[in-house]
């Protein structure tokens, strides 16, 4: 029984996630790298794109309100019809309500 516990409990700290780099490649957000990071809470590495298409979603639509990564799960969530309330973040309104758009 206590052989079994350890066995498992060393299967627990295995990694999920394995990232394997060439040489040269550091992850760490403090020193400049040319081989690239996770990045930082600076503005230029906290910008990006969100995408959506399909059944519902308005041709053409672009949104020029900035939002941020918390939008996402909020606006998913809506997407699907699930409940989205107590969740930080707004959803993305202009694609629910296209003609509230300037």
């Amino acid at each position: 029984l206590v052989a079994r516990f350890e066995h498992r409990r060393r299967d627990n700290t295995d990694a999920d996630f394995m990232t394997i780099a060439s040489e040269g490649w550091n992850f760490n957000v403090r020193g400049f790298n040319p081989g690239g990071n996770h990045g930082s809470f600076l503005r230029p590495s906290t910008l990006s794109t969100l995408l959506f298409s399909g059944a519902g979603i308005p041709g053409g639509l672009v949104i020029d309100e900035p939002y941020d990564g918390l939008s996402f799960a909020p606006t998913l969530l809506r997407l699907v019809d699930r409940p989205h309330d107590g969740l930080p973040g707004r959803y993305i309104d202009e694609l629910f309500n296209p003609a509230s758009q300037n």
